[in-house]
């Protein structure tokens, strides 16, 4: 009236699996089955062997389409990574520009890196515009500074120039104011 399965041995069939269970209503007996234990082994070995050769074909596809992926992913950051360090490293191209391939992240940085470059070309240029703009007015303050010193040297001599004349003319009237005393007297 049990049902039960496991190991058992028959003389001259040699190890076996074995299950039995009853009929069952009112019948006494019971099913039983069994089958030799390589029949269940190499079946067990065949699907072992299947799995870890497929787990193998499996981890080897997918490190391959990973590293396909990281490497296709990876390639755009690396052309930015370059173009960074040319500028950082002051032999910068700042007319060049990276090409946009993705439309993600690496796609995003790639877009604002083009943009930072542009902004920063139009700086350089604008400097360099400043820096002509701003030697000229150098040149031309210059020019007035020299004129400006030459017009202070003039003034400088007119006013000597007239100190010696009052001088003069201040001996002048001491001589008259003497004349003049001496008429008086």
């Amino acid at each position: 009236g049990g049902r039960n399965a496991g190991e058992v041995s028959f003389p001259g069939f040699g190890e076996m699996f074995m299950s039995y269970r009853p009929v069952g209503g009112s019948c006494p007996w019971a099913i039983v089955c069994y089958a030799p234990q390589n029949d269940f082994i190499g079946g067990l070995s065949t699907i072992s062997r299947v799995t870890v050769i497929a787990l193998v074909v499996s981890m080897t596809v997918a490190a391959t389409v990973g590293l396909l992926i990281t490497t296709k992913s990876i390639g755009p950051l690396k052309v930015v990574e370059n173009a960074i360090h040319e500028i950082a490293t002051g032999h910068a191209d700042l007319t060049y520009r990276i090409s946009v391939k993705t439309d993600d992240e690496i796609g995003s940085v790639v877009v604002g890196f083009n943009q930072f470059t542009e902004k920063l070309q139009l700086i350089v240029k604008e400097i360099m515009s400043s820096e002509g703009k701003l030697s000229s007015a150098g040149q031309n303050l210059n020019g007035a500074s020299q004129e400006t010193a030459a017009s202070i040297t003039q003034i400088i001599a007119n006013i000597n120039s007239v100190s010696n004349q009052i001088m003069n003319q201040a001996s002048s009237v001491e001589e008259t104011a003497g004349a003049v005393n001496e008429i008086a007297s």
